[in-house]
C-alpha cells in the first residue's frame, strides 16, 4: 500500500531513516507537492537521493504532500507518481488506496484519473463518499491558497496532533524487502526537476489549462486578440 502524509502546518519533516523506511516498502517512485507564497510546487522521482533532496528543501511551514508510490495501476513513471495536479492548476492532490471502479483515462492511473475528474473546489464529505463508491483509500489535497483537505481522515492517524497526518505508519517501518512491482526492477530512470504550476508565458498564477500549457487570465485574453486579428 502507498503512504501518503500531510503536513498542514509547522516545520516537520521525515528523517533520513524514516524516508528509507517509507521507501522500501512504497520503492516504486516518490512525489512531492507544497503551497508556498501563492504558488504550487511539484516534484517526482524514481530515485531515494532525489527524494531525500526534494524533502528537505521543503519551505518551513509550507502545507505538503508527500507520497511514496506502490503500483498498482499504471506503469512505473515518474508522471505516475502522486501528487498531480488538478482542477485548472489550483490545486495538488495524492490518494492511498485503489479505485476499482474510477474509469481510466487513457495512460493515466486510476488515482489521477479520479482527480482530474474534479472539476470544481474539492468538498470534503462528496470527495469520501466518491472514494467509497469507486473503491477505497483516503486523498489529500492542497490548493495554490494554501488550503489543506484530508478526505478519510479518520482512517488515518496524526503523527503530529492537527499538523502531520499519515495514512499509515510506512515511516516506521513496517513489512520486509520490496514489493515485487518495485522500480528496482526497472532499468531506465529519468531525473526530474521541481517546477513552479505557473503561467508558461508570464510566470503569473494560472487561471487556465487545456491540458498542455497553463496560462494567467491576461496572457489568455492576448492570445485571443492575436488569433482573431
Amino acid at each position: 500500500m502507498c503512504l501518503l502524509v500531510v503536513r498542514k502546518k509547522g516545520a516537520w519533516l521525515p528523517t533520513e531513516s524514516e524516508i528509507e523506511n517509507a521507501w522500501q516498502a512504497n520503492s516504486d517512485g516518490f512525489g512531492i507537492g507544497y503551497s508556498h507564497e501563492g504558488k504550487l510546487y511539484i516534484g517526482k522521482t524514481l530515485k531515494l537521493e532525489e527524494c531525500k533532496g526534494y524533502i528537505a528543501a521543503v519551505p518551513p511551514d509550507a502545507p505538503l504532500i508527500l507520497h511514496w508510490r506502490y503500483a498498482t495501476h499504471g506503469v512505473i513513471s515518474e508522471s505516475n507518481c502522486h501528487p498531480y495536479s488538478c482542477i485548472n492548476g489550483e490545486w495538488l492532490g495524492a490518494h492511498n488506496g485503489v479505485l476499482t471502479r474510477q474509469p481510466l483515462i487513457p495512460g493515466k492511473t486510476d488515482s489521477e484519473s479520479y482527480l482530474l475528474s474534479l472539476k470544481t473546489k474539492p468538498k470534503k464529505a462528496k470527495i469520501e463518499q466518491e472514494i467509497s463508491q469507486l473503491g477505497y483509500g483516503k486523498i489529500g489535497l492542497i490548493s495554490v491558497q494554501g488550503e489543506v483537505i484530508i478526505a478519510n481522515e479518520a482512517e488515518g492517524d496524526w503523527r503530529i496532533k492537527s499538523e502531520v497526518w499519515e495514512s499509515n505508519s510506512g515511516l516506521d517501518g513496517w513489512g520486509s524487502g520490496l514489493p515485487i512491482s518495485s522500480s528496482s526492477y526497472w532499468p531506465t530512470r529519468r531525473t526530474s526537476t521541481l517546477h513552479k504550476l505557473v503561467c508558461d508565458y508570464c510566470g503569473a498564477l494560472p487561471e487556465y489549462s487545456d491540458g498542455r500549457e497553463y496560462l494567467c487570465s491576461g496572457c489568455a485574453e492576448d492570445m485571443e486578440r492575436r488569433e482573431l486579428f
